[in-house]
This record gives structure tokens, C-alpha cells and sequence, in this order.
């Protein structure tokens, strides 16, 4: 049963994406060029060469080790980065989710009148709570990631309904979360699928990353977040029609 499922909506997401891939992939694009411009700025080229001979130096030690092996400055630097990269993939993944929603929910609307009403609705009302979901998301989930693996994977899959809930319904931010939880628990096997594949995926891309690092060229850089990017909106499509389908 789980399979049929699965497959309807499968071929459901390819439907959207395939008629909607222009508007999909100008807002990839846009996210992608804005979070490499914002990384190129604050992190100067001289930085990204200090922060790779760091690596390539400390690279086989463990992380206690490595950060007792670094000096005050590099120490500094590394900090530096981490918190810019962090700015960076929240302010990433607040354009990206929220302009799939918008994206998804405009269709709804054939009149022009009616669109620019919902896109101030969106902005005004939605927005604001939206980004604080997706902040606290982005530090429970990486939380999770950095304690183990596995916690962080399974963070993913129980709170991965939270921005489409908060999004379609008139409720709190702690609401959506909880609802998300039940929601996924109770469909575990409809979710977790897509959220490893989602996640294997995603560590290639960052095994990619890492050869490359960070002496690349900033065209490069935005290849990358846009592949990521496109990966992460086609997972909203895929979360916002199964959601839909569950609440039927």
C-alpha cells in the first residue's frame, strides 16, 4: 500500500516540477548567486587558503585534537567561518522552502489580483514566523547532526513537516512542530525513504565540496548550492503532497 502511495506521489512531484521548472530554477539560481556573494564577501580568498592549509595540516585528527592542535587565530578563523557558513545556509534555506511554498500555493490562483494579495499575506503574516521555524529547525537539526549521525537524521524526518504545516494552517510555531511529530511518526514509512535518500544525496554533494573545498571558483560554488537547492525543492514539493495526502 505504502508503495502505490509513494509512486502516485512520485509521479505527482514530476509532474509539478517538470511544469514548473522555470520559476524552480530561477529561484534556485537566486538563492544559489545570493549565498555565494554573501560567502564570497565575508570570507576573503585569503581566508579560504589559511582555512584549506588548516585542513590539509589537521585533516587525519580527531576533532578534539584538531582544535587543540590550532592556534588563537586559526581558531578564530575557524569560528569565523562556521558562524558565516551557518548565516549563510539559514538565510539559504529561508528563500528556498519559503518561495517553494509561495510557488505551490500561487497556483491556486488564477487572477493576478488574487496572487499579489496572497504574496502580501505570505510576506505580512507568514514570513516572519516562518523564518524562526526554519532558524530553530537549522540549529536542532545540525545539533543533532554533530552529537551523532543518526539523531540528527531522525530530527530531520520527525520535524520535516513543520514549515508546510505552519504554512497552510493558522497555528503556533511550537504547534507545527508538534504536529509535524505526530504526523511523521505515525507515517514513518512514507517519510523516511526520501529523507535518506535526501541525505545520501546531500553527502555526496558535500564529499564534492570537500575535494574541491574551498579554493573554487565562485561559478562553481553556485553549480553546487544550485544542485543542493534544486534537491531541496524538489523535497518540499514531495513533503507538501504527502502531507496533503495524510490530512485527506
Amino acid at each position: 500500500m505504502s508503495i502505490n502511495i509513494l509512486r502516485n506521489i512520485y509521479f505527482d512531484v514530476v509532474n509539478f516540477v517538470r511544469s514548473q521548472f522555470y520559476n524552480i530554477m530561477m529561484l534556485v539560481l537566486m538563492a544559489s548567486i545570493l549565498n555565494a556573494l554573501i560567502n564570497h564577501i565575508l570570507i576573503s580568498f585569503n581566508e579560504k587558503l589559511l582555512l584549506n592549509n588548516i585542513i590539509i595540516e589537521h585533516g587525519n585528527l580527531s576533532l578534539h585534537q584538531f582544535a587543540q592542535q590550532l592556534s588563537s587565530e586559526q581558531q578564530h578563523l575557524l569560528l569565523k567561518v562556521s558562524i558565516v557558513n551557518t548565516i549563510t545556509n539559514l538565510i539559504n534555506n529561508i528563500f528556498v522552502i519559503s518561495g517553494m511554498l509561495v510557488i505551490i500555493n500561487i497556483l491556486k490562483y488564477s487572477k493576478k489580483e488574487q496572487m499579489i494579495k496572497m504574496l502580501i499575506f505570505f510576506l505580512v503574516k507568514k514570513l516572519p514566523k516562518l523564518s524562526v521555524l526554519i532558524f530553530l529547525l537549522t540549529i536542532i537539526i545540525q545539533f543533532g547532526l554533530l552529537l551523532l549521525v543518526v539523531p540528527g537524521i531522525i530530527l530531520m524526518i520527525v520535524l520535516v513537516f513543520s514549515p508546510v504545516i505552519l504554512f497552510i494552517n493558522k497555528i503556533s510555531i511550537s504547534k507545527s512542530i508538534y504536529n509535524s511529530i505526530i504526523v511523521s511518526t505515525n507515517n514513518f514509512k512514507l517519510v523516511y525513504p526520501i529523507i535518506l535518500l535526501w541525505c545520501i544525496i546531500k553527502m555526496v554533494l558535500l564529499v564534492i565540496i570537500n575535494k574541491l573545498f574551498f579554493i573554487i571558483p565562485i561559478t562553481t560554488n553556485i553549480l553546487l548550492n544550485s544542485i543542493n537547492n534544486l534537491l531541496l525543492s524538489i523535497l518540499i514539493v514531495y513533503i507538501f503532497r504527502l502531507y496533503l495526502f495524510l490530512i485527506k
